[in-house]
């Protein structure tokens, strides 16, 4: 498989959020991260865009079949500031091509100087737009 590009990233970490609307996106990336580790939990700051993506596609798969025929009652709309938050991540994707998804994620983290699990999606899209500008 070739390495994800943002917008299916995307797709699936908006489907996870409306499964999981009480997780912060940190708490999300982290939750798939150790969801991806097969011995250890992986780090979600080294994990590889394709395994991210995989593991998150595995887990939404393997949950909405669990859940059954009643899966659209306990799906969520995605709040409005998770949408801005994957889009600012595709906009800053483009500045640091280089960078891996939960790279990226962890970065902007530490911009906002909280650990990715503690980081409200608020603190994350005040860290990742004044890199923006």
């Amino acid at each position: 498989m070739t390495s994800p590009n943002h917008v299916e990233l995307e797709a699936v970490l908006a489907d996870l959020s409306q499964l999981y609307p009480d997780l912060r996106f940190g708490q999300l990336i982290e939750m798939v991260a150790v969801l991806a580790g097969e011995e250890a939990p992986e780090n979600p700051y080294d994990i590889d865009d394709t395994k991210l993506f995989q593991t998150a596609m595995s887990h939404l798969s393997h949950r909405v079949q669990q859940l059954g025929s009643g899966t659209t009652a306990v799906l969520t709309s995605v709040p409005p500031a998770r949408i801005d938050l994957l889009r600012l991540l595709g906009e800053l994707q483009q500045c640091y091509p280089g960078w891996r998804f939960g790279q990226l994620v962890s970065n902007v983290a530490g911009w906002s100087n909280v650990s990715l699990y503690d980081a409200e999606d608020a603190q994350l899209l005040v860290a990742g737009r004044q890199h923006l500008v």
